[in-house]
């Protein structure tokens, strides 16, 4: 694999590795024998981290903070950054100058920090979220009309990473993420509140039936990412990071009861649905699959099988 042919003094940054797809990330190059390092803020709850802790550099800083990032990164001298970091991507994330200060303000300050480097790939991880409402599959070649502040945020973050690459030629792009699930994922989320339910024992509440997404299992989403970047495929570039095919809520729900093969019912309106939803969200992969020729390893069965196998033995962290 292209793991073997990197030097073993090849430095990684991770930011937002606190977040479920940030800490599969960072479990995943600890396995593999990364020099791994981490910015996380004094405060952050690294309950997800806790099989590699021990394995991995910690720098605490908030990346809003310049000159912390700044010392973090003269430190460390990272050949490859992945920037993870945000907020607002979930419903209970609602502060605006937070949601601007953290995407925006937090990717410049990374961003910056790094240009004096001589990096090897930086990998901004951007989201679907920037298109905003279309009627077809999304392309990475799209307008960007997003409906949310969060979504203004990842584009300003993806366009001002694009602007590094072309005026001082970095080599830095973004992969936007489109419904990624899997282990380690917020109890909040469609997945896991679904599954956690059924391995409860109980009926699963949900919102509305006929809302779709782009689902992707987030061991794929941690290869595709890996991949880019040592490569050396990232520089100037946006990629998008879906299955490629949309999927119904009801239709997940019923894959997710099936697995979890039990006798359940949803309550569908027991719960708010998002101001976002709509009967189009797909990713176009056609970009990714001509000029990578990636796809994704699993099928929306055979990550939902590995999911809830990964909740049922790890339910008592939720």
């Amino acid at each position: 694999m292209y793991e073997r042919n990197l030097k073993v003094n090849n430095k990684i940054l991770v930011t937002g590795s606190t977040g479920f797809i940030g800490a599969c990330l960072v479990e995943n190059l600890v396995k593999n024998n990364f020099d791994v390092n981490i910015i996380i803020r004094e405060s952050s709850n690294i309950w997800r981290l806790r099989k590699v802790i021990n394995s991995v550099t910690v720098h605490y800083a908030d990346i809003t903070d310049f000159d912390k990032v700044n010392k973090v990164v003269n430190c460390v001298k990272p050949d490859y950054i992945f920037h993870l970091a945000t907020y607002g991507a979930y419903y209970y994330q609602q502060d605006d100058n937070e949601i601007i200060k953290t995407n925006i303000i937090g990717t410049k300050n990374l961003v910056d920090c790094c240009s004096k480097i001589d990096y090897k790939a930086f990998v901004n991880v951007g989201s679907s979220s920037e298109y905003g409402m279309k009627s077809c599959a999304m392309k990475e070649s799209d307008i960007l009309e997003p409906i949310n502040v969060y979504g203004i945020t990842k584009a300003a973050a993806t366009n001002y990473c694009n602007m590094i690459y072309k005026t001082q030629g970095k080599p830095i792009g973004t992969v936007r993420l489109f419904s990624v699930y899997g282990k380690y994922e917020d109890k909040t989320r469609l997945i896991p509140s679904v599954i956690l339910s059924c391995l409860r024992n109980e009926n699963p509440k949900l919102a509305n039936k006929f809302a779709v997404r782009d689902f992707i299992y987030v061991e794929d989403i941690v290869e595709l990412l890996k991949y880019v970047a040592f490569e050396g495929k990232i520089a100037g570039k946006i990629y998008n990071a879906g299955s490629g095919h949309q999927m119904s809520i009801e239709e997940m729900a019923s894959v997710i009861i099936d697995e979890c093969a039990g006798n359940f019912e949803p309550l569908w309106g027991e719960l708010s649905g998002r101001s976002s939803d709509t009967d189009s969200w797909e990713a176009d992969m056609s970009l990714v699959y001509k000029e990578l020729d990636w796809k994704p390893k699993y099928n929306v069965r055979s990550g939902i099988k590995e999911s809830v196998a990964w909740f049922k033995k790890n339910i008592d962290l939720y």
